[in-house]
């Protein structure tokens, strides 16, 4: 599964016009993301459901750029992210 992952990412990095993305400490660049960086674009998401009575409400923090874009490269519509 990871090797499936960094390929998924490597690939369509490659077919981006991006060389690399922010990854690294400093916002350091890199070519070829590992599963783990791939990961912790994600780390700070959170979703919560508020429940009350018949109605339940989702929250869901709000991609950055960098996530919209990595969501977009597996096929994810960001607007959906979460949902």
């Amino acid at each position: 599964m990871q090797t499936l992952l960094e390929r998924q990412v490597r690939q369509a990095l490659e077919a981006s016009e991006y060389d690399a993305i922010p990854l690294y400490p400093e916002q350091r660049p890199c070519s070829a993301p590992s599963t783990r960086r791939i990961l912790d674009i994600f780390e700070n998401i959170q979703r919560y459901t508020l429940t009350g009575g018949s109605a339940s409400h989702i929250f869901v923090t709000q991609l950055t750029p960098l996530q919209r874009q990595t969501a977009t490269w597996f096929g994810l519509r960001p607007s959906q992210y979460g949902r």
